[in-house]
């Protein structure tokens, strides 16, 4: 494997398909040579070793650091790396300094700049973010990637005894015994609960591809300062699910009763087949309406458009709100020519205006497009 560009201790590494990112980590010994190094290998060329370098990319907008955690997680648009906590000598005072703040480095969005040129690739402003702070300072601590936006960190010291670490010595409690979780969707921090121990200065490994069902590994690592531990802990996702019950049954039915219902109803006042497919031209415009809308209504309205407009920004609402723009041209140009010449359907109109051949093209042309969209 190709050297570093500069010596590099306690820092932290994650891997996005064929390269590998690290930040962070110490030039020396003392804490006061925390860099702001962040550096990518791609190892998809690895047939050729010779040609293996590493690569300085423009570091985070914010402090060097050491110990530092480091995750690869989807943010709802790309694939991104994020950069948590640490902590890094003061440059005036000399004391240390624990850290929680949180930065989202996009390598699709780098890779763009850079090849285009549109802007300067050594300014870090376009391809970082500025994330939620953690809750607490982390530090020396693991964090890795579940399911498909969550990022959890299972250890992590938070400095809160780091100065009576010689005081104490047996006596230290160790560090914080609770797991936290990132959503890197909505920016926010959470408690993920109670863990049995928090064993620091070590890597998580998952056991798999899985991101939610394979466990995660942690090997031994520092239960408090200068004690370290032989112990193995597996770590599984709990899945919270839920099973189709008695009062779902009920709103299913109900629902099936009240359209048989209204079908009875309303069959024995059809006369004839302008009643079926027109309601005999009596049916209030609301009415009318609502009926039109529905027919359009599918799992893209109600999941997809929702799932995508949280997962990124506001501009899928536009894609609904052309419906309600384009209903005035619809109301003052298409409505009184179908009106004026008592078609039921554009397919009637296009078996009056041509042929009936033509009519089953177009009824035709339409099943299959709407079987495709929605396939």
């Amino acid at each position: 494997m190709p050297p570093l560009p500069d010596p590099c201790a306690y820092g932290a590494a994650v891997r996005i398909g064929d390269v590998v990112y690290l930040a962070g980590g110490c030039r020396d010994q003392g804490l006061d040579s925390a860099m702001d190094n962040f550096w990518r290998l791609d190892l998809s060329n690895l047939e050729q070793p010779a040609d293996l370098q590493w690569e300085p990319l423009p570091p985070w907008p914010g402090p060097a650091r050491a110990f530092n955690l480091m995750a690869a997680q989807f943010n709802g648009e790309h694939t991104c790396v994020y950069v948590i906590g640490g902590r890094r000598a003061d440059p005036t005072t000399g004391s240390v300094e624990f850290l929680a703040d949180v930065y989202e480095f996009c390598p699709a969005l780098y890779d763009a700049k850079a090849v285009g040129r549109r802007e300067d690739p050594a300014d870090p402003s376009p391809f970082w973010r500025r994330r939620a702070d953690a809750p607490r300072p982390i530090m020396a601590g693991t964090a890795i990637d579940i399911g498909q936006s969550h990022i959890a960190v299972l250890s992590g010291a938070d400095g809160s005894l780091f100065d009576q670490a010689d005081q104490l010595r047996d006596a230290h409690p160790g560090f914080p015994k609770e797991a936290m979780a990132y959503h890197t969707i909505t920016d926010a921090w959470f408690s993920a609960g109670a863990i049995p121990a928090n064993q620091v200065t070590t890597p998580a490994v998952r056991w798999g591809e899985d991101s939610v069902r394979d466990p995660i590994i942690l090997a031994s690592g520092e239960l408090r300062p200068r004690v370290r531990s032989a112990k193995i802990w597996a770590v599984r996702m709990q899945e919270q699910g839920s099973t189709f019950g008695a009062v779902d049954f009920l709103a299913i039915g109900l629902y099936l009763a009240i359209l048989v219902g209204v079908g009875v109803f309303f069959s024995f006042r059809n006369k004839d087949s302008d009643d079926f497919f027109r309601g005999g031209r009596r049916a209030p415009w609301l009415v009318a309406g609502m009926s039109i809308f529905a027919t359009m209504l599918s799992s893209i309205t109600f999941i997809a458009i929702p799932a995508k407009a949280f997962a990124t920004d506001w501009t899928y609402f536009l894609v609904n709100m052309m419906a309600v723009a384009i209903t005035p041209a619809v109301i003052a140009l298409f409505l009184p020519f179908f009106h004026k010449i008592d078609a039921t359907s554009a397919y009637e109109y296009l078996e009056k205006r041509f042929n009936r051949p033509a009519r089953w093209f177009a009824s035709a042309s339409f099943i299959l497009f709407q079987i495709g969209r929605m396939a």
